[in-house]
């Protein structure tokens, strides 16, 4: 019985850390993106605005 028992919070445990992983990559995409549109602002404002 308490083989099972660890078998499960094994794959808990994994199962845990894989939706982190998705968690943080999401994130990490997220800040790409939003750091991509504030380099294409950037860049728009400095086409517009230079004489």
């Amino acid at each position: 019985m308490d083989e099972g028992i660890e078998e499960k919070e094994r794959k808990l445990q994994n199962s845990e850390s894989v939706s982190w992983q998705k968690e943080g990559l999401y994130i990490l995409i997220s800040i790409l993106i939003l750091f991509g549109i504030h380099i294409l602002i950037t860049l728009l404002l400095y086409a517009l605005l230079e004489p």
